[in-house]
């Protein structure tokens, strides 16, 4: 039994099919394109990004350039950013006021960073969604509700 014929033509052992050739490939696959970031879900009330210290707004700007370039999963972006946790942020208490306005099925992310000798400590809240590979920024913050506590992956 041989290689089918597709619409008339004789395929030949060894011999790519000319309709395979000729298939372009003009899309990269989506998990190694970045996330995009977006606003939509920005909270201006809870986030300090107007009264940062210029540290600690350089490193937010540096975070966000970060999420933009490695943010293809968290994985590769938590392996390629240098002094960054990222946590999982619960539904509730301090942290309430992220989550208004949100779908019930968010999940909050915090990134905080830390670089001790230069005093800079500032937090982003964030959530994804895989299927527009979106990163939504929520809040940026200097001045941070205590999530010191749980489970963070830490990397510095």
């Amino acid at each position: 039994m041989g290689i089918p014929d597709i619409e008339g033509e004789k395929i030949l052992p060894d011999v790519v099919p000319s309709i395979v050739a000729e298939l372009p490939q003009t899309e990269e696959a989506p998990e190694i394109s970045p996330y995009r970031i977006s606003f939509a879900e920005y909270k201006e009330k809870e986030c300090q990004m107007n009264g940062m210290t210029g540290d600690n707004a350089k490193a937010t700007l540096m975070i966000l350039r970060d999420v933009g370039i490695y943010y293809t999963s968290e994985e590769n972006y938590w392996s390629k950013a240098s002094n960054v946790e990222i946590k999982p942020v619960a539904r509730g208490g301090d942290y309430t006021v992220f989550y208004r306005g949100l779908a019930e099925d968010s999940e909050l992310k915090e990134i905080k960073y830390k670089h001790l000798r230069k005093s800079i400590d500032i937090r982003l809240f964030f959530f994804t969604l895989e299927r527009e590979r979106t990163f939504y920024l929520v809040a940026a913050r200097q001045d941070h509700v205590d999530t010191s506590k749980g489970n963070f992956r830490k990397k510095y």
